[in-house]
């Protein structure tokens, strides 16, 4: 598997798990405001969404380093590739 395969791959299943994260954001939102202003069902519920926040940042670097990664992999394929008359760049 090449570098950009590899990418398109990881960005696939960083759209997927962003897929749930959105899915586990807005339910304990709704939950959250259904919950009593105190207790320790709406702190645990917070605790969950602050997770979930972290969780959506930590797939957001993990989607721009795949980009990254395979655009570094094509610079350099583009430099160890011969050019028209066959000579390196």
């Amino acid at each position: 598997m090449d570098a950009s395969e590899h990418s398109r791959q990881i960005r696939a299943f960083v759209h997927e798990f962003n897929n749930l994260f959105l899915a586990i954001g807005g339910h304990c939102e709704l939950l959250v405001e259904q919950m009593p202003r105190a207790g320790q069902a709406r702190a645990d519920l917070m605790a969950i969404a602050d997770a979930n926040d972290r969780a959506t940042a930590l797939a957001a670097r993990l989607r721009a380093h795949a980009i990254d990664f395979a655009r570094a992999a094509d610079d350099a394929d583009a430099l160890s590739s011969p050019n028209a008359d066959g000579a390196r760049d």
